[in-house]
This record gives structure tokens, C-alpha cells and sequence, in this order.
């Protein structure tokens, strides 16, 4: 996209703050692939900086009034300003106001949808949305004044990008691991600083099972082999599932009440497949038990009757070979007696 000198000379600022936060100052060599990258160690002396309203409302506002990529840029400062280490902060008090600031101003962007049609900028907030998480304590995110309303918006948040999954496929690892790191607070949480999660990890779940199993039918239906299936992608997979058996431990007697809830109609129908003959189940064209009337497995059972009957009333009546060949060829074919 050919941009404006304006809006030219805007993303070159963000890329210049983007370079300066990114540099490696302790000569760790930390991995910018890995969402594990703990803490950003920015110099002592930047702290007024960092600590200033005007910092996370610059880039916030800038999200807001420009267009890709300065907006993309944009989220991707703040995820790194959340990954701000904890010793920089002058006081505790100082961090919770820069977290409130933070929270408030992703609350703004999901409450208002601004920018989330590009699928960069979604991308990137599901980004934010993790690092808040994995460097902040769910007691520090309870105390914002903004919580209630910021854990319902990533709630539905979450919920409609499990549903849209060819937009998000690449974000569900970020999303599933805000809730999971979530819950895995919850024992360190104080009776009387209510979460929420009871409300929304249920609905999270369905959503993402359901998502599961609507992508599969998906695949399925499509006859166009270059669609992406996001289930061949083994180390994507590994990682969304290693966010599970926390979230479901969380509501496991709901979680497993819908987990079977889906699979009993499956189970059925597979039962009552293989109560069906072999070449019913494999439609086997050759089999001659498939296509054998009425008429005759009544008079197969007739016969069948008729000998037990004689074991004990009158001797068995002598068949003929070719007669006995019809009435066991009635019975069984080849295929399905092996």
C-alpha cells in the first residue's frame, strides 16, 4: 500500500520505537518467535518514561488514527511496553496504573472493533491480550477498575474468533493461552476478589470444541485441495492442546457433561453400524446376504426351526445336496463369513 509522506513519516516513528524496545540490552538473545520471552529489560533510566500516561496513550491513539502497518506497528509496541519488567517500576502502585492504562485501552479497541478487520492488527491484539496475562498477575488484573468489563469483552472476544476459525486460526494458540494462564491463578486468588472465570471458561470451551468440530466438517465439504487444514499443522495443534487439561480441570463436571453430550449420537450410530452385516457396512455389490428378500430369511429360519423341532419329535428329513447348497447360501456368503 503506497502510503502518504505523513503517514510515511508516522510508521517510520513506530518502527524507530519498535527497534529501541526490541534491543537487546542484557545480551540475552531471547527468541521474538517464542511467545516465552519473558520480560523486556529496558534501561533504569527510561523509567519516567515508561511510567508517563502520555507513552501507552501515544500508541494507543496512533492504533486508532492510522491505517496498516503504522497500526500494526502500533499493537506490537504495546506488547512489548506489557512485557515492561516488574523491577522498573519505581513503586507497585506505579505498575498497577500502567496496567489499568493498558486494560483500559484494549477494552477500548474491543468494545469499538476499531482496526480488527485486518487480519494483522487481530492478530496482534490477540498478542496483547497474552502478554497482559503471562506478565501480570490475575490479582493485579482484578484490581483494575476496568476488569469486569475487560474479562466479558475477551470473553466474547475469544468466543467469535473460535467461531470465524479461517480468520483466526493462527491466533487460537494466543487466546487459549490467556485463559489458561488465567485459570491456573485462580489458586493464588483471594476469596474476595471475584474473577468471573466460573462464568466465562465454560463458554470458552464449548466454543472452542464446537469450532473443532465444525472445522472438521468444513474440511470435509470442501473439494478444493489447497485449502489449509490447521489439524495437519502438528506443532500449531501440540501447542493449542497444551493449553487444555488446565481449562478443562477448571469445570471438568461441565466440560465432560458436553464432551459426551456430543459423542453419544456418534456412538449410537456406530453401534448400529456394526450390529449390520459386514457387506451392508461396506457395500459390498457381490454379497448375496445383502440383497437376500424377506422370503427368503424367513424360510432360512424355517429350516432352522424345523431341524430343532426334530431333534426331538421326528427324525431330520433328508435334503437334497443342491437344496441344501440354496438354503445355506441364503444364510451366508463368502465375504461375510470370514
Amino acid at each position: 500500500m503506497l502510503l502518504t509522506p505523513s503517514a510515511s513519516l508516522c510508521a517510520s516513528r513506530v518502527w524507530q520505537a519498535l527497534a529501541c524496545l526490541s534491543y537487546d540490552f542484557i545480551g540475552t538473545t531471547l527468541d521474538e518467535a517464542s511467545e516465552e520471552l519473558g520480560t523486556i529489560q529496558v534501561p533504569s533510566t527510561w523509567r519516567s518514561t515508561m511510567e508517563d500516561t502520555a507513552t501507552t496513550a501515544l500508541f494507543f491513539e496512533l492504533y486508532q488514527a492510522t491505517r496498516p502497518p503504522s497500526a500494526m506497528l502500533s499493537i506490537e509496541v504495546l506488547v512489548l511496553l506489557g512485557s515492561l519488567r516488574r523491577s522498573l517500576f519505581s513503586s507497585d502502585e506505579e505498575r498497577q496504573s500502567f496496567l489499568q492504562r493498558m486494560v483500559r485501552g484494549t477494552l477500548r479497541i474491543l468494545q469499538t472493533q476499531c482496526g480488527l478487520s485486518d487480519h494483522d492488527n487481530y492478530h496482534e491484539l490477540c498478542r496483547l491480550l497474552a502478554r497482559l496475562k503471562a506478565n501480570f498477575q490475575l490479582s493485579e488484573l482484578v484490581q483494575c477498575e476496568d476488569y469486569k468489563d475487560w474479562i466479558a469483552m475477551v470473553a466474547t472476544f475469544t468466543v467469535d474468533s473460535f467461531k470465524h476459525w479461517e480468520w483466526a486460526s493462527n491466533s487460537v494458540y494466543y487466546l487459549l493461552s490467556v485463559w489458561s494462564r488465567l485459570v491456573a491463578s485462580m489458586p493464588y486468588l483471594k476469596p474476595e476478589m471475584p474473577s468471573q472465570l466460573e462464568s466465562y471458561v465454560p463458554q470458552v470451551i464449548t466454543a472452542f470444541i464446537n469450532s473443532r468440530m465444525e472445522l472438521v466438517s468444513a474440511l470435509l465439504r470442501s473439494n478444493d485441495a489447497d485449502v489449509d487444514d490447521p489439524l495437519e499443522d502438528d506443532e500449531q495443534l501440540t501447542e493449542q492442546l497444551d493449553t487444555l487439561p488446565s481449562l478443562c480441570r477448571f469445570q471438568l463436571q461441565q466440560v465432560s457433561s458436553y464432551v459426551l453430550s456430543l459423542f453419544e449420537p456418534s456412538a449410537r450410530l456406530y453401534q448400529q453400524a456394526l450390529s449390520q452385516p459386514a457387506c451392508e457396512r461396506t457395500g459390498n455389490p457381490r454379497c448375496s446376504c445383502a440383497s437376500r428378500s424377506p422370503k427368503a430369511s424367513s424360510r432360512g429360519s424355517s429350516i432352522s426351526s424345523g431341524r430343532s423341532s426334530a431333534r426331538t419329535s421326528r427324525p431330520i428329513p433328508m435334503l437334497k445336496p443342491s437344496s441344501l447348497s440354496t438354503a445355506s447360501s441364503r444364510r451366508w456368503c463368502c465375504s461375510c463369513s470370514q
